[in-house]
């Protein structure tokens, strides 16, 4: 099952303005990452199915926020609506009680029926704002949370035309019953270049630890290399958007001399595509003791086109053994 752990993004337009943007100034597919909401496509008012969803995942959420964080309005508007004291958390209900599914949120107005809401913010983050304010482009409006029904930090956000979604992909529809994908999208020229290759599978985050890790944790950055100098197994550990049931990985592990301590392919994932998967990949001790000196993890996704496996990405990563404790680069 699908957990909500993804930035909601369905977009529309108003009537002054033909474009809209991301609501991030990021990077698709380096620091953010575009995924499929299986549930949007439920909706009878997405005419065209899937909508796209912008997923980004922040490093050291408990800390300062990044600038990558910050929230931006699609469009210019006024405010006509806010939530912001719901506190952010990971788990899907505190105390026993649900978790309000939006969490903080904003709304802006756009005008002849249209509205963009952002949801999941960091509390407090959009404390400055006030009903009624008008915000531009470059006017930041909170910061990306854990607030409302979230696994790990995301912004949710949708705009809809008299209270139904649009898909920014293929424009208005005039047809609820029939999709047209020849309509002009609306995202903007930049962004839909972007866009592009936005929904292939993406590395979000990798690592190397020495006990195996979980989803709760690499949220919270505490997934890494304890004190043991000399572990018995050490976890590659990937958080990956958009990979395929057929997809697989290469696996390769090498002192500083580049001898081969070991080498794996994994099985292909199996199941089904998924938004985020967690991949660990254990990785035995060669022997009584790791070689002292540089180890290198080298890991090479491998994605499915069809026909063959291609490698669609590589990282290496190093860890440092001494003769009493480690460091990892």
């Amino acid at each position: 099952m699908l957990m909500k752990t993804i930035i909601f993004i369905l977009a529309s337009s108003c009537a002054a303005a033909e474009s809209f943007q991301l609501p991030l100034k990021c990077h698709l597919g380096h620091t953010c990452f575009v995924e499929t909401h299986q549930e949007v496509a439920e909706k009878k008012d997405v005419p065209c199915g899937v909508s796209p969803l912008l997923k980004f995942r922040i490093s050291a959420f408990q800390r300062k926020a990044s600038p990558f964080s910050l929230i931006y309005p699609a469009a210019t508007g006024t405010i006509s609506s806010l939530e912001t004291n719901h506190p952010d958390f990971l788990s899907q209900k505190i105390n026993g009680q649900g978790k309000p599914a939006c969490g903080n949120r904003v709304v802006i107005d756009h005008g002849h029926g249209w509205q963009t809401t952002y949801c999941h913010l960091r509390k407090d983050s959009s404390d400055h704002l006030k009903i009624g304010q008008k915000v531009t482009l470059d006017h930041a409006i909170g910061a990306i949370g854990l607030s409302g029904d979230t696994t790990f930090p995301h912004l949710g956000f949708f705009i809809t035309k008299n209270k139904l979604f649009v898909n920014p992909h293929y424009g208005i529809q005039t047809n609820p019953q029939k999709c047209n994908r020849t309509a002009a999208p609306l995202w903007d020229q930049k962004t839909q270049e972007q866009l592009k290759k936005s929904h292939d599978p993406q590395l979000i985050s990798m690592g190397v630890a020495d006990i195996e890790p979980d989803l709760p944790s690499l949220i919270l950055n505490t997934s890494a290399l304890t004190s043991s100098p000399n572990p018995e197994a050490l976890y590659v550990y990937a958080l990956l958007g958009n990979s395929s049931p057929k997809d697989r990985v290469i696996i390769t592990v090498q002192d500083q001399e580049g001898q081969l301590l070991a080498h794996n392919i994994t099985p292909s994932f199996g199941g089904m595509s998924v938004a985020q998967r967690l991949h660990n990949f254990r990785i035995a001790r060669p022997g009584q003791a790791w070689p002292v000196g540089s180890v290198h993890f080298n890991y090479t996704y491998l994605a499915f086109d069809g026909k063959r496996h291609k490698p669609l990405f590589s990282r290496i990563l190093t860890i440092n053994f001494q003769e009493s404790n480690r460091t990892a680069i």
